[in-house]
């Protein structure tokens, strides 16, 4: 008879143990009965059995409960899942109870959708959402999921700001919001909003942009959009401006990164009294006026990848008030001087070898369209002489790796 010995302060309690095989064939353990407190007496080991015992009773299922349950509590205490019953009716599952156990399960264990009721059976998630495993395989889940299809962009957008409403209340304070966006790629080519685009991925696939606002303090998330793959940052600042203010939070700025920030969206931003923190991109004369003002060495940071010099200026970017960070990072400026000359030297390597392989009646106009598209990227550095000798000459220009950000 095997035994299981459980030690809680100075007594150890005895408990029989039995193995068995579940129904996927894997061994497991439980205790069956309760012996009693295991003691030395005159060297020897007894168990004492208890004074009272209870009836018989056998284990028939053991599940994960603590930690499930704190989470589908929070889930019912805020309303989410009722309100979400509301706001995407559809037959069969109910999209509240389905999206509160996949919440879950992404929070705790992050199962595909594969193996998704496997794990939903050891949960006690059955008993709080009355749906029994058998019914959350992947090809039902998927139908909850598409429901989100049938109420489209704008309707997904208004269950956000439904959803965040709920929970709103814990921000206590003024909040700034973060922006952000991220992309995924398909193989798939019949999804209508997969696109080509810029990849954040380097790879060609055909891909969606998925934008989050989220809050500062505490990280709610406060809407998410997804947008064709083709669309850039900068062009979905205007919809994001429309749709924060519909959000009811006091709001004193929001978070962009350098692909974000143009003239035209810092001027509206700025127009409808949001605050602006992020990155400015080089592309303008003000900005890079900024840029080539002096960096002293006596404000500086220290970060692990090396040194970096700052200075922090009050005044204006396109007539709109506030401060410029300006940095200077040394070891990114040695990084990138050496990536440049290699991909020089690839370009130049690649041209020779254009002007070796040309044959008689090969044209200059193609000739220099083959030229330019050997030296894309780092076409800067090279100057095309479109005549017969087609000579070619490479600029090394210094350049200085700095950094602008506004406030």
């Amino acid at each position: 008879m095997a035994k299981t010995r459980i030690r809680r302060g100075s007594r150890v309690y005895v408990y029989e143990r039995e193995n068995y095989r579940d129904s996927t064939g894997k061994v497991k353990h439980r205790n069956t009965r309760y012996l009693g407190i295991e003691v030395t007496i005159d060297g020897e080991k007894q168990i004492i059995p208890p004074k009272k015992r209870f009836k018989e009773f056998e284990v028939t299922k053991s599940v994960r409960y603590g930690d499930i349950t704190v989470h589908y509590d929070l889930f019912q205490q805020y309303g989410l899942i009722e309100l979400l019953n509301g706001l995407i009716p559809r037959r069969g599952l109910p999209v509240g109870e389905v999206f509160a156990s996949l919440a879950i399960n992404h929070i705790i264990d992050r199962e595909t959708l594969n193996k998704f009721s496997k794990w939903y059976r050891d949960t006690a998630l059955e008993e709080f959402t009355g749906i029994t495993p058998e019914k959350l395989n992947s090809s039902n889940l998927d139908a909850v999921m598409k429901t989100g299809s049938k109420i489209g962009p704008e309707g997904i957008v208004d269950v956000c700001i439904e959803l965040f409403n709920k929970i709103k209340h814990l921000e206590t304070e003024t909040s700034t919001l973060i922006y952000d966006i991220t992309s995924t790629y398909f193989y798939s080519t019949k999804l209508p909003k997969a696109r080509r685009g810029y990849s954040r991925d380097d790879n060609s696939l055909p891909q969606i942009n998925i934008g989050l606002v989220a809050t500062k303090n505490k990280g709610l998330p406060v809407l998410f959009r997804t947008y064709e793959g083709n669309i850039t940052d900068v062009g979905t600042i205007e919809q994001l401006i429309a749709e924060v203010k519909r959000v009811d939070l006091s709001i004193d700025a929001i978070i962009l990164d350098r692909g974000m920030a143009s003239r035209t969206n810092l001027i509206k931003l700025a127009g409808d009294n949001l605050k602006i923190i992020g990155g400015i991109p080089l592309t303008s004369n003000e900005a890079k006026g900024l840029v080539m003002h002096d960096i002293s060495e006596e404000n500086e940071i220290i970060r692990p990848s090396g040194l970096i010099y700052y200075e922090d200026l009050a005044t204006s970017l396109f007539g709109i008030p506030g401060r410029a960070i300006i940095c200077f990072n040394h070891s990114d400026l040695e990084i990138e001087r050496t990536a440049r000359l290699k991909k020089i030297g690839i370009a130049e390597i690649k041209v020779a070898e254009i002007l070796s392989s040309q044959t008689a009646n090969e044209t200059l106009e193609s000739l220099e369209k083959e030229i330019r598209a050997a030296i894309r990227g780092v076409s800067d550095y090279f100057v095309i002489n479109n005549d017969k000798e087609n000579r070619r000459r490479c600029n090394r220009r210094r350049s200085y790796y700095r950094g602008l950000s506004w406030c």
